[in-house]
């Protein structure tokens, strides 16, 4: 999803569906888990909102996991 009022910054997405997903990881023996996040850099980038998304999503992904 692109970032509305930036330079062709976008948001991670993937969230929908995690808990269960990690449910079903954990019942099969998972005990961890890596989520990963892309910032561009460069160009008066990354943005503060890009920055401010990036980290609310992954403050979500650690609640969930």
């Amino acid at each position: 999803m692109t970032l509305p009022g930036t330079k062709d910054e976008s948001a991670t997405t993937g969230l929908d569906g995690l808990g269960d997903r990690c449910k079903k990881y954990y019942e099969a023996g998972a005990r961890f888990a890596k989520w990963r996040a892309v910032l561009k850099i460069g160009d008066g980038r990354p943005s503060h909102l890009s920055i401010l998304e990036t980290a609310h999503t992954l403050a979500r992904y650690a609640a969930i996991c």
